[in-house]
């Protein structure tokens, strides 16, 4: 579907390789790891990717912490999924172990995490049951045991945890 890139005449410019990872930036905001791997995979020599990276960090072009917040920001406000659903998308996104654990415990709090998985929980209602009850999820406590584990393993399966489930659920 996608051309392959070509290969390129001097792996080793530096200016080549500035104007690429700032082409990518333009295109979309990106962690160090992930503008890392496009130049890895473009070509370029490591001390050309390396030296890239360190002057785009010094000109505040390239933030993992602040990519992190936006992030988890937009996750909150745009999808419905849970810690550890957030968490494996910004192991995609190529950010450090510690920055995800930190910046998770920063900007999404227990209580964020629950209005997310009720804001999840009723969207599946019907639309009868909404236009009665909106926003409301007391729809769930006249499901039958059968129906009730399903929607944990639902929210479980969208990354939300024990603790969240089980005091919605119950």
């Amino acid at each position: 579907m996608f051309k392959k890139a070509r290969p390129l005449k001097d792996p080793s410019d530096y200016d080549h390789g500035y104007q690429y990872a700032l082409f990518l930036l333009n295109l979309s905001m990106r962690t160090v790891g992930e503008v890392r791997d496009k130049m890895t995979s473009r070509g370029y020599t490591s001390t050309v990717i390396n030296e890239v990276i360190n002057n785009l960090l010094q000109e505040k072009y390239l933030n993992d912490s602040n990519y992190a917040e936006v992030f988890i920001n937009s996750m909150k406000n745009y999808k419905t999924w849970g810690r550890f659903m957030m968490k494996k998308k910004m192991y995609e996104k190529k950010l450090p172990k510690e920055l995800i654990d930190e910046s998770l415990n920063e900007f999404l709090s227990t209580k964020e995490e629950k209005e997310i998985a009720m804001r999840y929980l009723s969207s599946m209602s019907s639309s009868v049951e909404r236009s009665e009850n909106r926003g409301s999820i007391e729809w769930i406590k006249s499901l039958p045991y059968d129906e009730k584990q399903k929607l944990m393993r639902k929210l479980l399966s969208r990354g939300f945890g024990m603790d969240i489930v089980t005091k919605l659920i119950k």
